[in-house]
């Protein structure tokens, strides 16, 4: 019950979205049991089910009928959250094309799927790093409230060291420790 107050309180629902939760949930659910009994299912086999699983997806939001865009969108946004087990560039949903699939554990699958099923539900990409807040801004100024992870080392007198990452949401899920706050807001936002 918590998934549908979730669901029914996401400003981006749509007619398809509860259908597309269940899925993922399901297909989900079907991985996680591979990583609970530690247990490793051939390359193939978890290649063609990840196949399946992006070819049902697709099928579910089906862009191909879109009348106000958000098919499209919704498709866009799926392909965006399993381009870490899928090359969408290779990929097809009419017939399988084994290279299109990463070679990727069952481990991997199932975070991947749980992500994505949290921005089904919720409309927020999950990230290793909590993003800082925007409370307020004016013409001159941004107001934001700062994770403790994130440092202000601009101002110095020289460049501090960036991450060089190319989107926001690489650099809230890099594996460093501190993050230059600077630098999200220069991913995030268009300011001069």
């Amino acid at each position: 019950c918590i998934r549908l107050t979730k669901l029914a309180m996401a400003k981006h629902v749509t007619d398809f979205t509860k259908g597309l939760a269940d899925l993922v949930e399901e297909r989900c659910s079907t991985v996680q049991v591979f990583v609970d009994e530690a247990r490793v299912a051939p390359q193939v086999e978890l290649a063609k089910f990840v196949w399946g699983t992006s070819r049902k997806i697709h099928k579910k939001i089906d862009p191909n009928h879109d009348h106000d865009g958000k098919r499209k969108q919704a498709w866009e946004e799926a392909k965006g959250m399993l381009k870490e087990i899928i090359d969408f560039e290779l990929w097809s949903p009419l017939d399988f094309h084994g290279p299109c699939i990463k070679t990727v554990s069952e481990k991997i699958v199932a975070e991947v799927l749980k992500n994505y099923l949290h921005f089904v539900l919720t409309g927020e990409v999950r990230t290793k790093h909590a993003p800082p807040k925007l409370l307020g801004e004016t013409d001159e100024l941004l107001v934001i409230d700062k994770p403790p992870m994130f440092t202000c080392n601009y101002g110095s007198g020289k460049l501090p060291p960036t991450a060089g990452c190319e989107t926001p949401t690489q650099l809230l899920n890099c594996t460093k420790a501190t993050i230059q706050i600077h630098e999200y807001l220069a991913l995030k936002f268009d300011y001069e």
